[in-house]
């Protein structure tokens, strides 16, 4: 795959789902067998990619309302790119992808104002992963290493702390040295931007993604274009996007 040029998050997109609830619906109804409510004047095909799109982002069947306005979006741009976006900056969208990284860096859900905070930067804008990364900067956050107790003192265990929430493991001894510099001096939301933009975390976001949308595991050849260093700096969101956009995930659902 060469330089990736997707369209990254807009301020504008989602903006007409502005209505609806933020709360996170349950996971089990993603899955859930329901029949999507077919819209009279969208084809079946379309109809059936808005349902996969729907209950894989938002955990449920899409509205009458919304299997209208994703098809005229689609009529409108048949590369299917917008009306993805749209779906994936919707407040539930987002919570659902965000919740669970709250737990993982913080233990805990994200308080309302938490979330408003961290959905409107995304909206926004800001990237998905950048706005991760800030939770790393929190008091909260730092607190948590704190307690976790690692190992090491004060910025050393903040580090390892990072590391194993990040990666899943230790920092190896020759990399200690630099990210204690740079933690000291960039701080710790930009050193986790790095670990999130790095080959090794990406690589694995890649593998759990195509399972989660593609149920199957990319080809090493996938993966390098993805992998190069101009497109590490690409928004998950954009990453995530561009698999549901594509023709594997429509013909998946639709055939």
């Amino acid at each position: 795959m060469d330089n990736l040029t997707t369209n990254g998050p807009s301020a504008g997109a989602g903006a007409r789902f502005r209505s609806m609830s933020t709360k996170a619906p349950s996971s089990n109804s993603s899955t859930a067998p329901r029949a999507p409510e077919q819209h009279k004047d969208v084809p079946e095909n379309i109809s059936k990619f808005i349902d996969a799109l729907s209950r894989t982002a938002l955990g449920r069947v899409a509205s009458v309302e919304e299997m209208g306005e994703l098809a005229e979006s689609i009529e409108k741009k048949p590369d299917r790119r917008a009306a993805v976006q749209s779906v994936l900056l919707m407040e539930e969208a987002l919570l659902r992808l965000a919740e669970p990284w709250f737990w993982k860096l913080l233990s805990r859900s994200a308080e309302p104002r938490e979330t408003t905070e961290f959905v409107g930067s995304v909206r926004s804008g800001t990237p998905f992963d950048a706005a991760l990364s800030r939770i790393v900067k929190s008091d909260q956050y730092i607190q948590r290493a704190t307690r976790r107790g690692i190992g090491g003192e004060g910025d050393v265990n903040l580090l390892q702390s990072i590391h194993i929430d990040l990666v899943g493991r230790l920092p190896e001894s020759g990399e200690l040295s630099r990210a204690l510099k740079q933690i000291r001096t960039a701080g710790a939301s930009r050193y986790a931007l790095e670990i999130l933009r790095s080959v090794e975390f990406r690589r694995d976001y890649l593998v759990r993604l195509h399972h989660e949308l593609l149920d199957r595991t990319p080809a090493e050849s996938e993966m390098q274009g993805w992998l190069k260093r101009e497109n590490l700096g690409l928004d998950l969101l954009q990453i995530r996007g561009h698999l549901l956009s594509g023709e594997e995930f429509f013909n998946r659902w639709t055939r």
